[in-house]
């Protein structure tokens, strides 16, 4: 009898801590993929926006971007890609930061999940990933947001429904060409008000009518839900 009142005694202290203390929220895990930038000690504003308490931001810049690194994007609540894209024939190519070798990767070059791109025609060609890559390769992921800095990955669905299908919950980036300064100023505010990722699609639709269309190229930012 007397343990029988202890276990009750010590479970209706649990209830009432239960009850009492506020609820630790989660932590939100977001990878930001970063070929652009050339130092991780110098961060750009996109990725400073995300730095508070309920967050933990994973920041792979330049070289580290490898066509391996891009095999392993799973864990995580957000995938941001601060990259360059393209379209080549009639396939869309996600830029990495890792210099071209023709004798490396050589499997994924043949059956095209691999392409070697460059960013103008003075510089480097570095290796590109497509969307038959990210079909064989993404695994591990679920109800993720993604969100594609770089130009013409929205212009169709294709890289879109390749995220979704594979388990994302939404998908948002460019119809078309995009100039550096906008796309960072877009997505900037975008994450200045990642506060409630079940917002994303609504944050999205409101920072497009603020600051409008690429007044350069003219493109606007497409957002897919699965």
């Amino acid at each position: 009898m007397r343990r029988l009142r202890k276990l009750t005694f010590v479970l209706t202290i649990l209830l009432v801590l239960a009850v009492i203390l506020p609820e630790r929220p989660a932590v939100v895990m977001v990878l930001v993929i970063d070929p652009i930038s050339e130092d991780s000690e110098l961060v750009p504003s996109v990725v400073k926006v995300l730095d508070n308490p309920g967050t933990s931001v994973t920041h792979v810049v330049s070289s580290d971007v490898t066509v391996d690194r891009m095999k392993k994007l799973e864990g995580v609540d957000e995938l941001i890609m601060r990259v360059h894209s393209s379209v080549n024939d009639e396939a869309w190519w996600v830029f990495t930061g890792e210099r071209y070798d023709n004798n490396r990767y050589r499997v994924e070059q043949m059956t095209h999940e691999v392409h070697r791109a460059r960013t103008n025609f003075e510089g480097e060609y570095l290796y590109a990933v497509g969307s038959s890559f990210f079909e064989r390769y993404l695994s591990g992921i679920d109800d993720v947001q993604v969100l594609v800095m770089g130009c013409d990955a929205a212009q169709s669905r294709e890289l879109a429904d390749v995220f979704l299908w594979k388990g994302d919950s939404l998908y948002v980036s460019w119809d078309g060409p995009v100039s550096l300064e906008h796309t960072y100023l877009v997505f900037e505010r975008i994450l200045s008000h990642f506060t409630d990722r079940k917002n994303m699609e609504d944050t999205v639709e409101m920072v497009s009518q603020e600051l409008g269309e690429d007044p350069h190229f003219k493109s606007v930012l497409r957002c897919f839900k699965r």
